[in-house]
This record gives structure tokens, sequence and C-alpha cells, in this order.
């Protein structure tokens, strides 16, 4: 059963967002290479950032890959690398990526699983209120599992 909203954060991200300074509202995207919709996901991500606040990535990657990806898709946002066996992956019950979560504090607000636009507006307007991420007019992406 995944971490579910009201759930407490577990162990492995706590050090995590503690070694980036995150220690209020943020959000959590969980990605891995070559994830169609991780890409379509991160440079909206990358763009809210600096008006919605902290996000983490955490990349189910070696510190390379996490590396590469995050100069490819997201360099303004905080990247961490969650290598085999992916402890942090595992705490979170991540079966798609990306995965999203809000947390507030140690608490999930919400999650999404795969990239749906929807959900990732709800998240970044609840961090940012009256934050838009699509514009009027603008053709949104379609849901899409990792």
């Amino acid at each position: 059963m995944p971490i579910s909203v009201g759930s407490t954060i577990p162990a492995p991200l706590a050090p995590l967002l503690a070694a980036q300074g995150i220690s209020g509202p943020c959000l959590v995207a969980v990605v891995k290479e070559g994830c169609g919709a991780c890409e379509d996901a991160l440079p909206l991500l990358d763009a809210a950032a600096d008006v919605v606040g902290p996000i983490l990535v955490v990349a189910q990657e070696d510190a390379a890959t996490t590396a590469a990806l995050r100069a490819a898709l997201a360099p303004e946002l905080a990247w961490t690398a969650d290598a085999p066996p992916y402890a942090v992956s595992r705490a979170l019950d991540v079966v798609f990526t990306p995965t999203l979560l809000r947390l507030d504090h140690a608490t999930v607000m919400d999650r999404a699983d795969g990239f749906d636009p929807d959900s990732l507006h709800r998240m970044l307007a609840a961090l940012n209120p009256g934050f838009a991420l699509f514009g009027p007019g603008e053709v949104r992406p379609h849901f899409r599992p990792g």
C-alpha cells in the first residue's frame, strides 16, 4: 500500500530533505532516466520552482546519471540519487515514475503516481495559492504513467 495522504514521511527521506535545507512545505518528485513522463514533468517543475518553493527530485539512478539528468532536464531543482537498492523509492512505495508527493513538514499532504497535469497543477497551487501552471487556452499534456 502506498504512502498515503496523512502519512508521516519514511525515515530514508527525512535526511535527504534536511541535507537540502528543506524543512517546511515542499514537493518531492521521484524520477528515473528514460521515463518519458518524467521528461514531461521535470521542465514544468523547474519553471515553477522559483514561485512555489522547494522541490526535491529523487532520481532512481547513481550519482553520475543523476547529475546528467539534472543538467539536461531541471537544473534549478535540488536533486539526490536513489541508487540500488532504491531505499527511498522502496520506503515511498514508488511503482510508477514520476511519483509526486506534496509534503508539509513531515506529513504527506498529496500524492500522484505518473504524470497527471491536473494533479501537478493542484499540488503546485497548494504550495502557492493563485499559481497557474498552465495559461488560459494552453494545451495540457495528457496523463502518462511512467
